[in-house]
């Protein structure tokens, strides 16, 4: 994606997609997968919580509908690029140029629609940052383990320590498999989603369950922010720009890192993500 056309691929995905989404049914149970489903575990135990069922039931997987797109396994560039100091400091001067960019955007979107949506002000986060691998002194509510802040993007919540924060090392290596960027975008895309939710915690709207429901519900309002941007042409597609979502998407619900139990099945968090992209911020409010 480039700062400052509607996306092509993508959108024919999303247009398809909306097949595989159905309604809640009465028994709480999921739908029957297909036959590329992840093994049992890479599923969360059950689709229940307190023996609630979902509200929405996100249904067969995107990858029986277009598994060229979101099936495949990550674009690996070859070593010589990721070695290359140059080219790693021109990777990282684009993540940040459009971090800082995507930051504005999000801002401003998503205080227009939870004025418009909700009549609430959004709770904007405090301070937005980069940081490289493994950091020791980064705190949310207390200490954060350096090993957990390699290789990861997060919101934090907790009062006067509100911000959304990433692993810079971490994003220009998806630049390097990926040049349009469009990784940046929706990583940092689902980290404003936690932002919406905590605003919607603050003003009594209930934002969904406290559990791996929260993070298909930011890829959700991740769909909804990069759709309403390319539309309005705020953010243009690249080629690889829908490969580089679908296959981030379907590879963050499978890692050791994003356990399916706190953050979903790629199925799950791939359906969210075309949820969103397909409708509104109160679908996903009321979806999950």
């Amino acid at each position: 994606m480039t700062r400052r056309s509607p996306l092509t691929l993508l959108a024919t995905v999303a247009a398809a997609a909306t097949l595989a989404i159905t309604g809640c049914s009465d028994s709480g149970t999921t739908t029957t997968t297909p036959a590329d489903a992840p093994s049992s575990g890479d599923v969360p135990a059950s689709t229940t919580t307190a023996g609630q069922p979902f509200k929405r039931e996100l249904g067969p997987t995107l990858c029986a509908i277009a598994p060229g797109v979101c099936g495949a396994e990550r674009v690996k560039a070859p070593p010589s690029v990721l070695a290359d100091p140059q080219q790693r400091e021109q990777r990282e001067k684009k993540v940040l140029e459009d971090a800082g960019y995507v930051a504005r955007l999000l801002n401003e979107y998503w205080t227009a629609e939870l004025q418009r949506t909700w009549g609430v002000t959004f709770d904007v986060p405090g301070t937005f940052e980069a940081y490289r691998g493994p950091t020791s002194g980064m705190t949310c509510g207390g200490p954060i383990p350096p090993e957990q802040t390699a290789s990861n993007a997060f919101y934090c919540s907790a009062d006067d320590e509100e911000r959304v924060a990433f692993d810079l090392d971490w994003f220009q290596g998806y630049l390097a498999d990926y040049p349009g960027g469009a990784t940046t975008f929706l990583i940092l895309a689902h980290e404003w989603g936690h932002a919406v939710q905590d605003t919607w915690d603050e003003q009594g709207i209930d934002p969904g369950a406290n559990d791996y429901r929260d993070e298909i519900q930011a890829d959700c309002l991740a769909g909804v922010f990069l759709h309403a941007s390319l539309r309005s042409g705020a953010l243009i597609e690249e080629p690889d720009d829908a490969p580089a979502v679908l296959s981030w998407l379907y590879s963050a619900g499978s890692s050791q890192w994003l356990d399916p139990r706190s953050h979903g099945t790629r199925q799950q968090r791939q359906a969210a993500f075309i949820l969103g992209y397909n409708g509104t911020a109160k679908a996903c409010q009321e979806g999950f």
